[in-house]
C-alpha cells in the first residue's frame, strides 16, 4: 500500500512541474542566423569581424529582380521602375539604394564643372536606344543591373546593421507590398531578410509537422504491440512530460528553437518511446509468468532499468559529441537533444513504474498471447543466424568493402541552394539572381598594403589591383566588381566626356593625378567610404553557387596567382559565404573526434559490463557496420557531407548501439542464472528481440517523417538514419550472435 501512495506522489509531483513549465513555453521563439554557423576557432574569423567593422556588413543589402516580357527599356515599366524606387527610398531602416532609374554618370563640362547624367533618362523616350547601346557597351558595375536578355533588371537596396529579425520581417513584408502596387510581369527578392524569414518560417511549420506525424506514428505502433489503451497511454504520456520539460530547459537557458532544434521534439519521441516499451514488456512478461504487480515492477527496474540507463547514457552520449564541432547550431543541438534523452530516461523510470502500480495488471498485459508468436520468430531468426554464419560473414564482408569504396568518394562540400527545396520560393529567387545576373554568392577580398607610407590610389597599387581584378572576372569567375579601381576609372570616364572607352586606369602618372584632383574637388565622386579606409580596401562582387568545394579549388590557384604577380599589397578573401565553408571543410575532423570518443565511451561501458575487452570490442563491430554503409550510400550516391549531413553519423550511432547493449544487458543476466554461453546468447535474443524489433521500426519509421521536409539536409538525416537503424538491427540479430560464439 505504502509503495503505490508514493508512487500516486511522483505522478502528481512530475505532472504538476509539467503543468507549470508548460505554461512558460509561450515565450520560446525560432531564430535563425547564418553568423551563428561560423566556427568560433577559425583564425579568419578576427579578421572578417575587423573588415566587416572597418566596412559594412556584407550581408544586410536586398536584392530586387524585375522582368518586363517586352523589354527594360519601354516608358511605362521604367516610370513604374522610377516611382517603386521612391517607395521604397522612403521605407524605414533603408539606407541606400542603387537604381537604373536613380544611377547618375559623371561627365566633366567644358567650363570645369561636374555634370550629373542619368544612366537611363526614364522621362525621355527618345534618348532610351542611346542608354541601352551605352549600357550594354560598357563594363561597369551598372552594367551588372541589367541582364543580358534585356528583359530584367535589379534594384539594390542596404538596409541599417543588425535589425532584429521583427523588424526584417516588417520590411520585407513593406517592400513586398511596395512592388506588389505595380503590374510586372515578374519580380523576385533576395537576401538575408528573404532567406531569414523563409528559414524561421519553415522551422515553425516543420517543428510541428515532425512532432505530429512521429506522434501518429507511435500510437499506431503501440496499438499493434500492446493492444490497449493503457499500453499506447502510458508512452505518450512519458514523451510528452519530457518533451516539455526539455523545451522548459531550453527556455530558461535564453535559447532559442534554430533549424538543427526543429528536429528535436521528433527525435526525443522517437528516441524516448524505447524506453517505455522496453519497461512495460518486461513487466508484461513478468506478469505473465505469475508475478504480482509490485513483484514485476521491482523485477523490471533490476533487469531493465539499469540496462535503460545505459542505452540512454550511450545515446546522449552520441549526441554530446556534437558539441566537439565548433558550430554553435551543431552544438546547441547536441547538448539539449542529449539533455533530452536523459530527462526522457528520468522520466521512464519513474513515471512508468508510477504509473503501472496504479493499474491493474490486466488491463496493461492485454498483449501477452502475442508472446508465443514473437518466440517463434526470434527462434527462426537465431536459427538463421547459426546455421548461415558463413554466408552472414561474407555477405557482410562484401558489404562493407563495397560501402569502404564509396566512402572514398565523399565530398565535403556544400552549396547554397542544396539545401532548399526545387519547389521553393526561395529557391525559385535565387535561381532567378544564378541564372539571369551575376549569381547569388557574395564574394569578398580585403587589400591591405605592404608599406603603410603608400597609398591605395597610388599608381602602382592600382595596377596590381588592376591584375588582380581581371584574374577574378576572368578565371575565377566574380561579376558586379566594385572596388577602389572602379572609383578611379569612374572619374577617368567622367573627364573624357563620360565615353565608355575610357573606363580605363589613365595610363600616366599625369592622367592618374588629374582623376585624383577631380575626386578631391566633387564630393559625389569621393563617396567611397565603404571601399576604402587608410590604408585597406575592398574588392566586392558576386559570383555563381559553385559549391565550397569548387571554390576551395579555386583559391588555391587565386592564391598561386596572387603570389606571383602582387607585392604591394595583400589580397585577403573574407566575407560570410567563405567563412560557412570554413566552417563545412572543418566538419570531417571535428566528426571523426566525437564519433571516436563515443566509440570509446561505449566501449568502456560494455568492457566493465562485462569485465572482458575482447567483448567490447566484438560488440562495436555491428554498430560500426550501419555507419559504414550509410557512409558508402553517401559517397556512391553523392550526398556531400556539409554541416547539416554531418549530424548524421552521431545520431545513428548513438541509437544504433541501444540495440546491442540491451542484447548484451540480457546475455549477462542470463550467464548470471547459470545459462552456459550457447544458451545465455540464444536466450538474450529470444527475450530482447521482440522490443528491439518493434523499438528498430518505431525508430526508422519516425525518422522517416524527417523526409517530408523542404530541407534537403533534413531529408537526408531521416533517410540514412532510418536505414541505419535498420542495418544495425540486422547486424544485432545476425552478425553479433556469430561474434560472440567465437568465445570458448
Amino acid at each position: 500500500m505504502m509503495f503505490r501512495v508514493l508512487s500516486g506522489v511522483v505522478v502528481g509531483v512530475i505532472l504538476m512541474l509539467t503543468i507549470m513549465f508548460g505554461l512558460k513555453l509561450s515565450g520560446l521563439s525560432f531564430n535563425y542566423d547564418i553568423e551563428s554557423f561560423f566556427s568560433k576557432t577559425d583564425p579568419e574569423l578576427s579578421y572578417y569581424y575587423d573588415y566587416r567593422e572597418t566596412f559594412e556588413n556584407d550581408n544586410d543589402f536586398v536584392l530586387i529582380g524585375i522582368l518586363n516580357e517586352e523589354g527594360i527599356f519601354v516608358e511605362d515599366f521604367l516610370k513604374d521602375v522610377q516611382s517603386l524606387t521612391a517607395d521604397l527610398k522612403a521605407l524605414d531602416l533603408i539606407t541606400r539604394i542603387t537604381s537604373p532609374t536613380n544611377v547618375e554618370k559623371s561627365i566633366v563640362g567644358p567650363m570645369g564643372g561636374v555634370l550629373q547624367v542619368p544612366l537611363v533618362h526614364v522621362d525621355d523616350p527618345s534618348r532610351y536606344q542611346g542608354d541601352k547601346q551605352r549600357i550594354y557597351s560598357a563594363n561597369d558595375v551598372y552594367s551588372s543591373m541589367f541582364s543580358r536578355d534585356t528583359a530584367n533588371l535589379t534594384i539594390l537596396l542596404k538596409k541599417e546593421e543588425f535589425t532584429s529579425r521583427p523588424a526584417n520581417d516588417s520590411l520585407l513584408t513593406a517592400i513586398t507590398n511596395a512592388i506588389e502596387k505595380y503590374s510586372f510581369d515578374d519580380y523576385h527578392i533576395g537576401g538575408r531578410i528573404k532567406t531569414q524569414n523563409y528559414y524561421i518560417g519553415k522551422m515553425a511549420s516543420e517543428m510541428p509537422l515532425f512532432a505530429g506525424g512521429t506522434f501518429i506514428l507511435l500510437i499506431l505502433f503501440l496499438l499493434f504491440t500492446f493492444r490497449c489503451g493503457l499500453g499506447v497511454l502510458i508512452p505518450i504520456l512519458v514523451l510528452i512530460v519530457s518533451l516539455v520539460w526539455t523545451l522548459a530547459a531550453i527556455h530558461f537557458s535564453g535559447n532559442k528553437i534554430d533549424l538543427m532544434l526543429t528536429m528535436m521534439p521528433a527525435l526525443l519521441f522517437i528516441i524516448g518511446i524505447s524506453n517505455s516499451i522496453h519497461l512495460i514488456t518486461k513487466y508484461i512478461d513478468e506478469v505473465g509468468a505469475g508475478k504480482n504487480d509490485l513483484r514485476a515492477v521491482r523485477t523490471t527496474l533490476i533487469e531493465t532499468g539499469f540496462t535503460v540507463f545505459l542505452t540512454s547514457s550511450t545515446t546522449a552520449l552520441g549526441f554530446f559529441s556534437l558539441m566537439i564541432i565548433d558550430i554553435e547550431p551543431i552544438q546547441r543541438f547536441g547538448m539539449f537533444t542529449g539533455i533530452g534523452v536523459m530527462i526522457t530516461f528520468l522520466i521512464s523510470i519513474t513515471l512508468v513504474p508510477s504509473l503501472l502500480l496504479n493499474i491493474k495488471s490486466e488491463n496493461i498485459s492485454c498483449s501477452y498471447q502475442l508472446k508465443v508468436g514473437w518466440d517463434n520468430f526470434m527462434k527462426s531468426v537465431y536459427g538463421f543466424s547459426r546455421n548461415h554464419s558463413r554466408l552472414i560473414v561474407v555477405i557482410s564482408i562484401v558489404l562493407v568493402a563495397i560501402s569502404l569504396s564509396g566512402i572514398h568518394g565523399i565530398k565535403i562540400n556544400n552549396h547554397f541552394l542544396d539545401d532548399i527545396a526545387q519547389e521553393s520560393p526561395l529557391k525559385k529567387d535565387l535561381l532567378y539572381f544564378e541564372n539571369n545576373f551575376s549569381g547569388i554568392r557574395p564574394f569578398e577580398m580585403g587589400i591591405d598594403l605592404v608599406d603603410s607610407n603608400n597609398s591605395i590610389f597610388q599608381r602602382d597599387v592600382l595596377i596590381e589591383m588592376e591584375i588582380v581584378e581581371r584574374y577574378l572576372q576572368d578565371e575565377y569567375g566574380v561579376g558586379a566588381l566594385v572596388s577602389p579601381l572602379t572609383i578611379v576609372k569612374s572619374a577617368n570616364r567622367a573627364i573624357h566626356g563620360g565615353r565608355n572607352r575610357f573606363y580605363t586606369l589613365p595610363d600616366s602618372e599625369k592622367g592618374l593625378a588629374e582623376v585624383m584632383k577631380l575626386l578631391k574637388k566633387n564630393k559625389k565622386l569621393r563617396e567611397y567610404k565603404m571601399l576604402v579606409n587608410e590604408n585597406r580596401a575592398r574588392i566586392s562582387g558576386k559570383m555563381k553557387d559553385l559549391g565550397s568545394l569548387e571554390v576551395a579549388e579555386r583559391n588555391l590557384s587565386l592564391a598561386t596567382y596572387l603570389a606571383e604577380n602582387t607585392a604591394l599589397a595583400t589580397f585577403h578573401i573574407t566575407g560570410a559565404a567563405q567563412l560557412m565553408d570554413n566552417s563545412n571543410a572543418n566538419i570531417a575532423l571535428n566528426l571523426t573526434r566525437g564519433l571516436g570518443i563515443a566509440l570509446a565511451f561505449t566501449a568502456v561501458i560494455l568492457g566493465l559490463l562485462f569485465s572482458s575487452l575482447r567483448i567490447a570490442l566484438l560488440s562495436l563491430i555491428p554498430n560500426a557496420f550501419p555507419l559504414i554503409l550509410i557512409g558508402g550510400m553517401m559517397g556512391w550516391f553523392g550526398v556531400d557531407l556539409k554541416v547539416a549531413t554531418a549530424l548524421i553519423f552521431p545520431i545513428a550511432f548513438g541509437i544504433a548501439v541501444d540495440d546491442t547493449i540491451h542484447l548484451l544487458s540480457r546475455l549477462r543476466i542470463e550467464l548470471e542464472y547459470g545459462a552456459s554461453w550457447e544458451e545465455a546468447i540464444r536466450n538474450s535474443i529470444l527475450k530482447t528481440g521482440k522490443a528491439i524489433l518493434i523499438t528498430t521500426l518505431i525508430l526508422s519509421s519516425g525518422f522517416g517523417v524527417f523526409m517530408f521536409s523542404e530541407f534537403q539536409s533534413t531529408y537526408y538525416i531521416g533517410l540514412l538514419v532510418g536505414m541505419a537503424l535498420i542495418f544495425a538491427v540486422l547486424a544485432d540479430l545476425f552478425l553479433l550472435p556469430i561474434l560472440l560464439g567465437t568465445k570458448k
